[in-house]
């Protein structure tokens, strides 16, 4: 029984476009799984994930983690993970002269389970446990705990199409404010991607993406989405995003 490790990257950038277009957001992941090559023990994924928001040249947020996470076999194909990340918030605030600049830096963590197969997922999260108060200058932002319940099944309805419904629901714990999202992800020859979906805050966000491209030793994937509000407003929040994986 030897071992297994593979390797995989995600990156992205997330903007505003309209009336925020000076709000954007960068992200990377990456884990590396250790675990059996018969693939029927336990395994485990170690890693980490940063992610950096701007808001114009004076506000700047970085989030970083290292994160763990265990899988093991319930029973025939059904399987049971749970992880936990560790990390922080980094808040940057630059002022005027008068002001000078101001920044913070707090603990953060998140750990969640999952039980899965290749038909379907189901997973329940807890984000932001420490509560932790950032305040760079004198506004202090309270990171609230919130909840997340996500769930995802996979359908084939016909021979080189896969249906992949998905649902998630967050509640923040300190007012319990309740968002609900619903996406309906189309596999096509196991190539093309399009990911319509909808979200409480009255938006719609459209995906269309390709993966297993060869390059390389590996596999990569790409995912463009675009997010419009369904109702018509003053201000505008659409959104475009470009992320990128690759497997080793």
């Amino acid at each position: 029984m030897g071992s297994l490790a593979n390797i995989e990257l995600t990156a992205g950038y997330h903007n505003l476009l309209g009336n925020f277009n000076k709000v954007s957001t960068y992200y990377f992941n990456s884990g590396i799984r250790l675990g059996h090559s018969n693939n029927k023990g336990p395994f485990s994924v170690v890693g980490i994930r940063l992610f950096n928001d701007r808001e114009g040249k004076y506000l700047n947020r970085t989030r970083g983690y290292v994160v763990y996470s265990w899988h093991a076999t319930l029973t025939g194909n059904l399987k049971f993970s749970a992880g936990l990340e560790l990390g922080g918030m980094s808040y940057l605030v630059k002022g005027t002269p008068l002001s000078g600049n101001g920044s913070d830096l707090k603990s953060d963590a998140s750990a969640g389970v999952s039980i899965y197969n290749k038909s379907f997922s189901l997973g329940l999260s807890m984000a932001q446990l420490f509560k932790s108060e950032v305040q760079p200058i004198e506004e202090i932002t309270v990171l609230h705990p919130y909840i997340n319940i996500t769930s995802e099944g996979r359908f084939h309805i016909m021979e080189n199409t896969i249906l992949m419904p998905s649902s998630s629901i967050r509640i923040i714990t300190n007012d319990n404010k309740i968002s609900v999202g619903a996406n309906l992800g189309i596999l096509i020859r196991n190539k093309l991607f399009v990911s319509p979906g909808f979200y409480a805050n009255y938006k719609i966000v459209i995906g269309l993406g390709i993966k297993d491209l060869l390059l390389l030793n590996g596999k990569m994937n790409i995912l463009i989405s675009y997010g419009f509000p369904a109702i018509r407003s003053s201000l505008n929040y659409s959104f475009c995003e470009i992320g990128v994986g690759y497997l080793l």
